[in-house]
């Protein structure tokens, strides 16, 4: 059997007593081809709460014009600023040659199976190498748009990481059949084993890796973000308040001019808040450090924190 992408199946590294690889050199030169990894992200779930990744995506291919295919899933498609004969997506694409003549591709989707999916893989292939104890647990490491969802048996995270590759690499092959042209492989995910496993099957391809600015892609803000946020703008007005407090004690001398009077400026970098409209609405303007400094008689009005005279 000829299967060009054997090396992606854990079907057959989990029953190597009815499969026998036989690994044969690599016969195309992608030298003129190109991964752009963007690492983001591109499970369904957290796409759903990035509100602008359509724009980041239509953005970023506009300057290929007609000369792309984009695949993701087939309800997004609709999101995506290329002619309709250039969407694919997963479900459609294998195997297919309608593309062969398109030069670049994106992939904006991460093509997952559930859980249940990949365990019953490894029950069904290994299932000579099953022991009593079998760990199921997730993790998930990360924050935002660049959370990582994994397996903790490695095992399993390998039959995960295998498959999404396998249908990745699959889709990447729909365009430039006849290897005639510099081809653009843009593939939004953020898992470099992933992209290590395609490259692998592409002997000679560059690859490039996109870090984007961390703000360029926005999330919607769940409940518990903004309760850490409320936590962190109120740990500012207690830190400012402690700092006064030190301040009052003989601390931090360095603070202090002949005048008897700190720059506001050198206390927001102390912290470590950045603009002077946030550190008048995280601190200055907090009730708790108003009412603090009226009853010490501490003045907060200019560009100083202004202190009264002891003695």
């Amino acid at each position: 059997m000829l299967d060009a992408s054997g090396e992606l199946q854990s079907a057959y590294s989990l029953n190597q007593e009815e499969f026998a690889l036989q690994h044969c050199g690599k016969v195309l030169d992608h030298s003129h081809w190109k991964i752009i990894n963007v690492p983001v992200t591109t499970t369904t779930a957290i796409k759903d709460k990035i509100i602008n990744f359509y724009d980041v995506v239509n953005s970023a291919l506009k300057k290929y014009g007609n000369d792309i295919l984009v695949v993701g899933k087939k309800d997004e498609m609709c999101l995506i600023d290329v002619p309709e004969e250039n969407k694919g997506y997963f479900g459609n694409i294998t195997g297919s040659n309608q593309w062969y003549d398109k030069k670049n591709i994106a992939i904006i989707q991460t093509h997952n199976l559930s859980d249940v999916d990949y365990i019953l893989k490894y029950l069904h292939y290994g299932k000579d190498s099953i022991e009593e104890a079998f760990p199921l647990t997730c993790k998930c490491n990360g924050r935002a748009v660049k959370r990582i969802y994994s397996f903790t048996d490695k095992r399993l995270e390998k039959i995960r990481v295998f498959w999404i590759a396998s249908e990745i690499y699959q889709a990447v092959k729909r365009v430039n059949r006849n290897m005639k042209y510099d081809t653009d492989v843009f593939i939004f995910i953020n898992n470099t084993d992933v992209i290590d496993l395609i490259k692998s099957q592409m002997e000679n391809c560059l690859v490039e890796t996109v870090n984007y600015d961390s703000n360029m892609f926005i999330m919607e803000k769940s409940k518990q973000d903004s309760y850490v946020e409320a936590l962190k703008q109120d740990s500012y007005a207690s830190r400012f308040i402690d700092f006064l407090a030190e301040i009052q004690n003989g601390l931090h001398p360095e603070f202090i001019d002949k005048q008897h009077r700190i720059p506001k400026v050198r206390v927001r970098e102390y912290l470590g808040i950045k603009s002077s409209g946030n550190f008048s609405n995280k601190v200055l303007n907090k009730s708790e450090v108003i009412l603090y400094c009226q009853a010490r008689d501490i003045n907060l009005s200019g560009q100083y924190i202004r202190l009264p005279y002891a003695g």
